[in-house]
């Protein structure tokens, strides 16, 4: 598998590269009461708790590789993503359950010459337009 360029920059070499479209994927992290409840005990005492750290980082690495994945399903041809933003939001519900919401959103970039979408769609057209 080739490596691929990604910037969370919109700076890119455009004699090389051009932008295909916008890729976007969502990811959603739970974390179970107990263990959220656990944690914050840990931590009452000055012992430092791991648990949303490694959630988080969970998250962060399985919406980083949905995205790759996502814009390699879209752009067979993908050269790079730039421009990633992340988003980010945690909340709980009322059986004491955390969900850490990961959303990302990047620039898919092709090859300047010839880089035409994977995707192509057929439009007929209708009698009387």
């Amino acid at each position: 598998m080739e490596k691929l360029l990604l910037l969370t920059n919109n700076e890119y070499d455009r004699s090389k590269y051009r932008s295909a479209g916008v890729v976007t994927t969502t990811h959603v992290e739970a974390v179970s009461g107990l263990r959220a409840f656990a944690a914050d005990i840990v931590g009452a005492f000055g012992n430092k708790s791991e648990l949303l750290t490694k959630k988080t980082n969970d998250a962060l690495t399985a919406v980083n590789t949905a995205l790759v994945v996502k814009a390699r399903e879209h752009y067979t041809n993908l050269a790079g993503l730039c421009d990633i933003r992340y988003s980010n939001n945690a909340f709980s519900n009322e059986e004491n359950r955390t969900f850490i919401v990961f959303q990302v959103a990047a620039t898919a970039l092709v090859p300047a010459a010839g880089g035409a979408r994977s995707v192509t769609r057929k439009h007929r057209r209708v009698k009387g337009f």
